[in-house]
């Protein structure tokens, strides 16, 4: 029987554990199918790679000595097949987008759908539900085509970056709030209440203490962080007297539309949005034409929830 990539995987698995059931149990088959699976690359290389005895199996020195070829194998195949993946994309006409988490997905779904609808010979692949820096990083690995996210920072390295508008973040509490009834409202007026917001590292939470270092206040309390926003959090927000950001744009969206925002332009964060490109795609024209119309309406799109005098 022939050679396949799971038979060098196993082999891997049982060499990192050894045991047998161990590396069954990692692959979630049977010890006979890593067995057999070690015997196809005992058979292929002309090596000895197991043997048994009465303590139960175990490796072999020549085992030992070809697990880093059996690495290289292993890793060396599996990116042949992500590039010929990414090739069968390209010549099917498929675009993969990033739109971390599920508000900005709700968003660019009107866009998309309109695109679609005046190319019917597109696909898009979206990948959606997940942190900011999860989609940078799928990009810088070839995983997308494109993602539409905050830009914090400089742009991932081999990606083009195309400003399309801001998207500021603004805090925001429930509609009965004690804050509510302060008139005129001021940063020390927030001190005493705890907040929803992202970890330590998080541009979020930077700017939030930051802004109350500036005023000599001491450092806000976090009582609940979340990596990005979503109705839970709003739920949370909605019963307690906690304080959280979220973007201008999300304040559209049904789960948060009876939040009010604090009129504290202190908390206001600057948050330019871009579509990030992947500089080393080699596009088909349909791509290109799709990408080039995406950007045009997400640029569009985030003028037209620009408030008065921005």
């Amino acid at each position: 029987m022939n050679l396949v990539l799971e038979d060098i995987d196993y082999f891997l698995s049982f060499a990192r554990t050894g045991l047998l059931s161990q590396a069954a149990q990692s692959h979630n088959v049977a010890q006979s199918t890593v067995v057999n699976a070690i015997r196809r690359v005992e058979s292929h290389f002309g090596l000895v790679l197991m043997v048994r005895n009465s303590h139960g199996t175990r490796i072999t020195p020549a085992g030992l000595q070809f697990v880093p070829a059996a690495q290289s194998l292993s890793s060396g195949l599996a990116d042949a097949i992500h590039v010929l993946s990414e090739l069968r994309d390209q010549q099917a006409g498929v675009i993969r987008i990033g739109l971390p988490d599920a508000v900005r997905a709700s968003h660019a779904s009107a866009v998309i759908a309109d695109l679609l609808a005046t190319r019917p010979g597109m696909r898009v692949r979206i990948r959606s539900g997940c942190t900011d820096g999860t989609v940078k990083r799928a990009l810088v690995d070839g995983e997308l085509d494109m993602a539409l996210v905050p830009l914090y920072e400089d742009t991932p390295p081999d990606c083009d970056c195309i400003e399309v508008g801001q998207d500021p973040l603004v805090p925001v509490v429930r509609s009965d709030h004690p804050l509510m009834k302060k008139h005129p409202l001021s940063l020390a007026d927030v001190q005493p209440y705890a907040w929803s917001t992202g970890p330590a590292h998080m541009h979020s939470s930077r700017f939030l203490r930051d802004a109350f270092a500036k005023q000599g206040l001491r450092e806000p309390v976090i009582a609940l962080e979340v990596e990005f926003i979503s109705e839970f959090a709003a739920s949370v927000i909605r019963r307690t007297d906690l304080v959280m950001f979220v973007s201008r744009s999300m304040l559209r969206m049904d789960f948060v539309a009876d939040l009010q925002v604090l009129p504290l332009p202190e908390l206001y964060c600057h948050r330019p949005v871009a579509v990030l490109v992947r500089k080393q795609l080699q596009s088909s024209p349909p791509v290109e034409a799709f990408r080039m119309a995406f950007v045009a309406a997400v640029r569009e799109m985030l003028e037209g929830m620009q408030q008065p005098g921005e």
